[in-house]
């Protein structure tokens, strides 16, 4: 199960793949091709880990800003992290965590995720019929639909990932094709659109009951 002290021993010990492994445990559901994805790059499981550590926690904390500084050294030129759009949300939905969190009082931390949300805008198809992410790890158009749910999943209740993508387009996309989706694509899109209704407009929680057809 995953918890503060396991985080921060995985961390330590550089064991990355355990991160994810108690993410998962703890009852985030990852289809086996994302979790080898995220399991590939140390960024996205730190990144991953940092998200779950504050949305656990109340207020800062000293793991979240190790974990942060992880990030922020990582973090490209371009603002994306390892070139890689899946790695790029997962970052940037950390860093919006923890921005809110913080109650935007960390200029670092908001420029970061700023620049990552960007970057992922950047990698963003032009094509309007095709308006996922391009990545050369996603050979398929299946890949790239799987990767982009879940990215919704991260980032889709998030007004400034939003703002920054071709949002209705991306999800006008998975609308139009959801018959044609596979089952763990399917999953990932429906627990995006959950994500999102619980959430207010600024990104924030609000409890709701939400009923799904």
């Amino acid at each position: 199960m995953f918890s503060v002290n396991l985080l921060q021993k995985q961390f330590e010990a550089g064991r990355f793949e355990q991160i994810l492994d108690s993410i998962v445990a703890n009852g985030m559901a990852l289809p086996l091709p994302l979790r080898i994805r995220l399991s590939q790059t140390p960024v996205s499981a730190v990144a991953m880990g940092l998200r779950r550590l504050a949305e656990l926690t109340y207020g800062p904390t000293r793991l979240g800003k190790t974990l942060a500084r992880y990030l922020l050294r990582a973090q490209h030129e371009d603002g994306s992290f390892d070139h890689d759009p899946l790695a790029t949300a997962a970052a940037g939905a950390a860093l919006s965590q923890l921005a809110q969190q913080r109650g935007g009082d960390e200029p670092e931390i908001i420029h970061a995720r700023d620049r990552a949300l960007a970057a992922l805008a950047l990698m963003q198809e032009t094509d309007p019929d095709r308006p996922g992410f391009a990545c050369d790890r996603d050979r398929t158009r299946g890949d790239r639909a799987l990767t982009g749910s879940l990215i919704l999943f991260l980032l889709g209740h998030d007004q400034r990932f939003r703002q920054a993508v071709r949002y209705g387009d991306l999800v006008g996309w998975y609308e139009d094709h959801e018959d044609r989706l596979d089952p763990d694509t399917r999953r990932l899109w429906h627990m995006a659109q959950l994500e999102t209704a619980g959430h207010d407009d600024d990104g924030h929680h609000r409890h709701a009951l939400v009923l799904a057809a």
